[in-house]
């Protein structure tokens, strides 16, 4: 399927995905630390979204048999809308919803944090605040919002990963039954 360095982007975006699980039981269970844990908790969420966007360009470009799109970067509405192109151009069935519901979130993410830089750091390089007009984020909330997008991205990576399954067989029978087999 794919190789073990573009599996890899997959394995971090879990890391940070289960991290962020983590830090929100955390705030949930014991009511307290949602004032400094907002920070890791949308910087691990970001971060999460940007190596899947990534991961799943590159199984796009599997299934579709291109040589593998690497986005390098941290914009996440650039980044969705190579995915988003790319899913087109896969013509996978009922992903016009997923796009849209996606961008717009995506949207949303970017203008609180263009550069992955807002919730890393208290201010710009220029000196000025990072989070200009944002005084408070509801963790749950945001958290909610967050993992439905996950989940819908975790079902979309499945459903390439089966599609790219189903190629593959397709193939190797093809080859076979023209005698092309290299067994």
């Amino acid at each position: 399927f794919l190789s073990g360095q573009s599996r890899k982007y997959d394995l971090y975006a879990q890391g940070y995905k289960r991290a962020v699980d983590i830090l929100v039981e955390h705030v949930r269970d014991f009511g307290r630390s949602q004032d400094t844990l907002v920070y890791p908790i949308v910087f691990l969420s970001r971060q999460y979204l940007e190596l899947k966007f990534k991961y799943l360009m590159m199984q796009l470009s599997t299934l579709l048999g291109t040589q593998p799109v690497r986005r390098r970067g941290h914009d996440l509405v650039r980044l969705w809308n190579g995915c988003a192109d790319l899913i087109c151009r896969a013509k996978l069935d009922g992903a016009d919803s997923l796009i849209g519901t996606v961008k717009s979130y995506i949207e949303e993410f970017h203008e609180a944090d263009p550069r992955s830089q807002s919730f890393r750091y208290p201010d710009e390089v220029d000196g000025n605040p990072s989070l200009p007009g944002i005084a408070y984020i509801e963790i749950k909330n945001f958290y909610e919002k967050t993992s439905a997008i996950g989940e819908q991205l975790e079902a979309l990576g499945s459903y390439i990963q089966a599609a790219i399954g189903a190629k593959q067989e397709l193939d190797a029978a093809m080859r076979m039954e023209h005698g092309t087999d290299d067994l």
